[in-house]
């Protein structure tokens, strides 16, 4: 792993190098939910600290731009800059 992970609230998000990002429980560590990033193409590597709002998590990795994910469920928001 090259980033930090991120809290707010009851979770913990960290991406992995594996392209796979991950809402864990705080308290538990159990997951709340998982992003493959291989099911929009190449895995894509997180090498940004997260950055959590109210309605978004938004990271950087490599090969994928800015990518956002909605924080309750791990659903794709957004993906900016990505390269092919």
């Amino acid at each position: 792993m090259f980033v930090s992970p991120a809290v707010a609230g009851d979770l913990v998000y960290v991406g992995s190098c594996s392209g796979t990002y991950f809402a864990l429980n705080r308290s538990t560590g159990a997951r709340r939910w998982t992003y493959d990033t291989r099911q929009d193409g190449d895995a894509a590597q997180f090498h940004g600290n997260p950055l959590i709002t109210d309605d978004l998590v938004v990271t950087g990795s490599d090969g994928q731009g800015a990518a956002s994910s909605m924080p309750s469920t791990g659903r794709r928001a957004s993906c900016a800059g990505r390269r092919r």
